[in-house]
């Protein structure tokens, strides 16, 4: 009877820690990411996005500006020895203008150009909503960095 009751205490305290562990499903670390970037309702108040950044190409630094408007279109614009050059492109049509490359006026983008440039319409993430917008998300496993 002392031996069944060894084994049996010992097999508890062996299986004891995996009852509590869970796997983590991808829809889990996605909506974990989501609110510790700040959560749904917040992200999906975004309804356009300003970004500036500074490029620098020989020896010359250019500033850009890109603006996005969710689902809606985008502009890109950048000035280059005192000329300003854009691109627009809306849901349905795009353009380009570079003054600096000779252009005297705006000419219409490829539709492949246009078709890749909407896919940056989306201001709000594409982890937003992800299953709604026809994006699948796959949980491969884990990684140990630095022994953890």
């Amino acid at each position: 009877m002392k031996t069944i009751r060894i084994a049996l205490v010992a097999l508890v305290v062996a299986v004891a820690p995996f009852k509590s562990v869970k796997a983590q499903t991808a829809d889990e670390i996605v909506q974990k990411h989501l609110a510790a970037i700040g959560g749904v309702d917040n992200w999906k108040k975004i309804n356009s996005i300003v970004m500036s950044a500074t490029s620098n190409a020989q020896g010359m630094e250019i500033p850009i500006t890109i603006t996005r408007v969710h689902n809606k279109g985008m502009k890109v614009e950048f000035s280059i020895s005192g000329m300003t050059g854009y691109m627009i492109v809306t849901d349905k049509e795009g353009w380009n203008f570079m003054p600096f490359a000779g252009q005297q006026k705006p000419e219409p983008l490829s539709p492949e150009m246009v078709k890749e440039m909407q896919d940056g319409f989306d201001v709000q993430g594409s982890l937003i909503d992800y299953k709604a917008k026809g994006h699948t998300v796959t949980f491969l496993g884990k990684d140990d960095v630095e022994g953890t």
